[in-house]
């Protein structure tokens, strides 16, 4: 996409691991705008506290729990009511706080939370991005590969003759054009994948305190 074909390391406008760094960078921010969804089986521990399943894969300060079934096995899924629980700051970190009633000791949580996606630059059964998006990350990395070349000739110090240095400048102008236009189509995917949807949302109200009005509990209305 760059057209940054040199075969030997000292021919590549850029190395192997500077783009793998675009490329993280990029995951990230899509990451940002479509999530994936990721679902674990965890257990509780029978306080109103429940870790939260770091080691597979949950993001402090960006994951996000989507739904909670508990106990799990139900037909149909008992899925928890959201304003029975929230989550809750420690000095040891973000947990799972039950609000109302927390479940007993070993009995199954299975949470869905949103997480960065992965991306296998040798194995395909690594990538967690969809197919229909491959080309919107590929662009999205040729953006910020197209910007570090840019700020590489920005940098360049000025040669004794002023024709040269000219030149380094228009290297840099044309590789920042570049990225916008990489910018653009990743942009013009993202939004064209924007379909409109519908939603609908329990606007019930909460009491000060978090306690239930004296009659028809939220849950069970």
């Amino acid at each position: 996409m760059l057209r940054d074909t040199g075969s030997l390391t000292t021919a590549q406008a850029l190395t192997d691991d500077e783009i793998l760094d675009a490329l993280e960078d990029a995951i990230a921010e899509y990451s940002q705008t479509r999530p994936v969804l990721k679902t674990v089986d965890i257990a509780a521990n029978g306080t109103n506290e429940t870790a939260l399943p770091v080691a597979s894969g949950w993001i402090d300060d960006f994951s996000t729990v989507r739904q909670i079934e508990s106990p799990v096995g139900s037909n149909p899924p008992n899925y928890v009511d959201p304003r029975k629980w929230g989550m809750y700051r420690a000095p040891t970190g973000m947990a799972l706080r039950w609000l109302i009633e927390y479940p007993a000791n070993a009995t199954g949580i299975r949470m869905t939370f949103s997480t960065i996606h992965s991306y296998g630059v040798t194995d395909p059964l690594l990538t967690t991005v969809p197919d229909l998006d491959h080309g919107a990350v590929c662009a999205l990395t040729a953006h910020f590969c197209a910007i570090a070349l840019a700020s590489g000739y920005a940098r360049t110090h000025e040669p004794i003759l002023s024709a040269d240095a000219a030149t380094y400048r228009t290297k840099s102008q044309e590789w920042l054009s570049v990225a916008k236009n990489w910018r653009d189509v990743f942009e013009n995917h993202m939004a064209s994948a924007r379909a409109g949807t519908s939603a609908n949302s329990n606007w019930d109200t909460r009491m000060t305190g978090g306690y239930a009005h004296l009659t028809h509990d939220r849950w069970r209305r």
